[in-house]
């Protein structure tokens, strides 16, 4: 897994919550059922103690609420899922207090343990305040108490707190916890400069604010200082259809990502909407680039956008050969030659992989060069969801292409015609395994026949799912290609952290899709003339190392959290414990 896709999992599952309703449900049958407890020792009806009770618990809610007003993460659901945790841990050692309390007989056994469950609970919201909400960790360790202390008043008779309070070794033990607790974070911030520079509780709360408030700024603004300047080329290869109208094949020399809503996450749509405002029929692609070629925020976004503005011509014509395919192994490679620039689709499908690395094009490029050709672009067709190519793949992909580029300068060009589709014009809603770029369909036409190209803004395809489309098209597919865009990366629940197409959507309703976009392509396919633009521009990028690093520390520090987990599990117990005897 590379570290996108494990920064992704990584905070994507780390802040699953249950809804506002079942989050008020689960956190309000917590503090009844500690209610509950509470009776055991005490002379108090249910009936006047539960309402009491749901009060002093929705009253700490709302005080909360008020200090965390500018919190963009302090919302009603957030708030009461945060409850869940320290309240079921006060009611387990709640219960623990009730048997220890009957069985010796001592209303003051029971009354310590309460007390000790509430410390505990302390101790975890100082976890969680400090660590998310708060950027000082003695602010989140102060409100941390507000919540705990609305309750042990409605639980313990105040002469009860009192007297416990006043017993040195109750207060010195339970105080015990929520200090402990702050002492290990305080370890986590240092070991996690020592690490990457920033504190850890500091990227976890930015990394939260880009997912979980859209609001990236923070995040950006340290990938904007970690990202170094890289030289990126991106290419269009366009057609006249009649008119101002002329369709794109946009290949952008920058990947989507990281992940949304961070840097070029949502590039494909935001290119497809730039085209498309500029009188463009789009069709977005996805080139030979990684993650290392990220955009590391919004305004180098704007940045890159802005550069299309000075694609220069490099190649015109009017003629072109029909697509040929080849094979070798896992290695498919398409290519269709216009004039002497030819277009070159590369696939693993059906056997899985992920960004081809940069060397591939290189060579590519050097071989069309060897062979008379002059502009060489070349689309990764990312279809088929997997690992990262092995080397025999990207050998075989070199090895079909030499043998397809020196028949190709051969092949005899003719004049053709071209038409376009897209599934904006459907009215039909997409599932979510497919971006706001939807699908789009190119279809050339010539000696007779007819082929096309289809782009999906998706994140990959599920391993098998191209054959399965292929199987139910009415016409004849040069290739089903993907995007990569990340607009729904480290938002979905499951362990990569993202949909590809296929996860959702079934074969038979994308199939339907491509064969009505098909028919309405093959009812305005006209003749064309075709245009190659290029721009070559300085663009500062992510840095693969820069991820990789994050990814690292990640790791890292989780290691740390959990065997820090097991030693103060071990401490709280034993506290727990000892508090039994006194």
């Amino acid at each position: 897994m590379n570290s996108v896709s494990n920064l992704q999992r990584r905070f994507g599952l780390l802040f699953t919550l249950p809804s506002v309703t079942r989050a008020i449900l689960l956190s309000g049958s917590a503090s009844i059922l500690i209610v509950l407890l509470g009776i055991t020792f005490r002379g108090v009806s249910v009936l006047l103690l539960t309402p009491l009770m749901m009060g002093s618990f929705l009253l700490s809610v709302g005080v909360e609420r008020l200090i965390l007003r500018n919190s963009p993460f302090a919302t009603v659901r957030r708030l009461f899922g945060m409850a869940i945790i320290p309240l079921s841990s006060w009611l387990v050692v709640g219960s623990i207090g009730v048997v220890v309390g009957l069985s010796s007989n001592s209303a003051d056994k029971f009354y310590s343990m309460m007390l000790m469950g509430m410390f505990l609970a302390v101790g975890i919201r100082v976890l969680i305040l400090g660590g998310i909400f708060f950027e000082k960790l003695i602010v989140g360790f102060l409100v941390a108490f507000i919540q705990p202390m609305f309750l042990v008043l409605i639980l313990i008779p105040v002469s009860q707190i009192q007297a416990l309070l006043i017993q040195p070794s109750i207060l010195i033990l339970g105080m015990a916890i929520p200090i402990s607790v702050l002492v290990y974070q305080g370890f986590l911030v240092r070991r996690g400069k020592s690490l990457l520079k920033y504190s850890p509780l500091d990227l976890l709360r930015i990394f939260l604010l880009a997912w979980a408030t859209d609001r990236p700024n923070e995040l950006e603004e340290i990938f904007e200082k970690e990202s170094s300047s890289r030289n990126v080329v991106s290419n269009t290869l366009e057609f006249t259809v009649g008119g101002a109208s002329q369709i794109a094949m946009v290949i952008p020399g920058v990947h989507p990502g990281p992940f949304y809503p961070v840097g070029s996450s949502n590039l494909p749509f935001q290119l497809y909407q730039w085209f498309l405002d500029r009188n463009f029929l789009p069709s977005i692609f996805h080139g030979i680039s990684g993650h290392d070629l990220n955009l590391p925020s919004g305004a180098s976004v704007k940045r890159f956008m802005s550069s299309m503005k000075d694609l220069k011509v490099v190649a015109t014509g009017d003629e072109c050969t029909p697509p040929i395919s080849a094979s070798m192994n896992r290695a498919t490679v398409t290519g269709i030659a216009f004039g002497d620039s030819v277009l070159l689709l590369l696939s693993l499908s059906p056997y899985g992989g992920e960004d081809f690395p940069r060397y591939v094009k290189n060579d590519l490029n050097e071989l069309a060069s060897h062979n008379g050709f002059v502009n060489c672009l070349v689309i990764d067709s990312h279809n088929s969801r997997g690992v990262a190519p092995r080397d025999s793949d990207c050998r075989d992909l070199i090895s079909v292409a030499r043998a397809m580029l020196s028949e190709m300068k051969f092949m005899r060009q003719t004049r053709f015609r071209v038409g376009y589709a897209h599934s904006s014009e459907l009215k039909e809603v997409l599932n979510s395994d497919v971006g706001p770029g939807g699908i789009s369909l190119i279809m050339f036409e010539l000696d007779g026949r007819s082929f096309s190209i289809v782009s999906v803004d998706s994140n990959n395809i599920v391993i098998g799912f191209r054959e399965q489309v292929l199987l139910l098209l009415d016409n004849n597919l040069i290739e089903l290609c993907t995007t990569d865009t990340h607009f729904n990366a480290s938002k979905v629940m499951n362990p990569l952290g993202y949909l590809a197409l296929g996860d959702v959507s079934k074969a038979e309703d994308i199939a339907s899709v491509i064969n009505r976009l098909a028919s309405s392509a093959d009812s305005r396919v006209t003749n064309t003339t075709y245009k190659i633009r290029t721009v070559r521009n300085n663009i500062n990028v992510v840095g693969g190392n820069v991820l990789d690093n994050f990814s690292m520390c990640l790791d890292e520090m989780i290691r740390y959290a959990r065997l820090g987990g097991i030693a103060s599990s071990i401490f709280i117990i034993s506290v727990i414990m000892l508090s039994i005897t006194l």
